[in-house]
């Protein structure tokens, strides 16, 4: 009995041999193929992951920073401004008026323009040509109807820085232009002036016209004027304080950008402090 069922099993190998062959040979195939496909997947995710970062990366980075840093100055420079000693003066005077930095003497000069029935508009930091305001008719606010330049100085301003504004004046093709000091204009000045379109608005004329106006208006521009820092001038590029330095070379002092080296804005120090824009 037993040999018989022994041989029923050898015969039954022999009958199946070549289908138990075949199934052999397709689960080897099955089998190589899945380990091509996954060595393929990792050689492939390797060679992804090994690529450089894309160079706009890092720019994109330092633009970032670069973002963040400029929000935190001017954020800082505000906090500055407020925390300021500085005697806060109740009424105008000459000596107000010339004590007050560039940016500052610009910004009250489009204050009072707006109160004599004008469209003031001041113009950005940077390169402005020579014109530091924009006059428009209130009436019609896109026609420019005159231009004004802003000289926040103590010593009488020229014939030379008149005559250099009136030129630009006729290549802006305006018919009019004024010339605001915070100090006064020599003769020379005042003579090219009265052959010319351009009026000369002197530091005690302009304290008239604030005086003509009404005693609350008066009083908020005193308060525009000598709001925060009203003294430190302000950096010509990019509009932050500047702080005092001293040159490594010449040992001079001078006005540089709180935010060097991002910013190389710089003025010249006068030996009262002051800094020079153009003298």
């Amino acid at each position: 009995m037993g040999v018989s069922i022994q041989q029923a099993f050898v015969t039954a190998a022999e009958n199946f041999s070549p289908y138990l062959a075949g199934g052999l040979c397709i689960i080897a195939l099955v089998v190589f193929a899945k380990d091509t496909i996954a060595n393929r997947k990792k050689s492939s995710a390797k060679d992804r992951y090994d690529w450089p970062a894309p160079k706009s990366s890092t720019v994109n980075r330092q633009t970032e920073h670069q973002t963040h840093s400029r929000v935190s100055d001017i954020l800082a420079d505000r906090v500055r401004g407020e925390n300021q000693i500085a005697p806060v003066p109740t009424s105008w005077s000459l000596e107000v008026l010339q004590s007050l930095e560039w940016k500052r003497f610009e910004e009250l000069c489009e204050a009072v323009f707006n109160e004599i029935n004008l469209l003031a508009r001041n113009t950005r930091f940077g390169s402005d040509g020579g014109i530091d305001i924009e006059l428009y008719d209130r009436n019609a606010p896109d026609t420019l109807v005159a231009i004004a330049q802003c000289k926040a100085w103590s010593q009488p301003v020229g014939v030379k820085h008149i005559r250099e504004f009136y030129g630009v004046m006729v290549a802006s093709r305006i018919s009019k232009a004024y010339f605001v000091s915070s100090s006064s204009f020599t003769p020379d000045a005042i003579k090219f002036s009265g052959l010319s379109e351009v009026t000369l608005i002197s530091g005690i004329k302009l304290l008239k016209l604030i005086g003509s106006l009404s005693a609350e208006k008066s009083a908020a521009l005193l308060r525009l004027a000598t709001a925060g820092d009203y003294m430190t001038p302000t950096c010509p590029v990019c509009g932050l304080k500047m702080v005092s330095r001293t040159a490594s070379n010449t040992g001079s002092s001078f006005w540089g950008c709180r935010s060097y080296p991002r910013c190389k804005g710089k003025l010249n120090m006068k030996k009262n402090g002051r800094a020079s824009l153009s003298d």
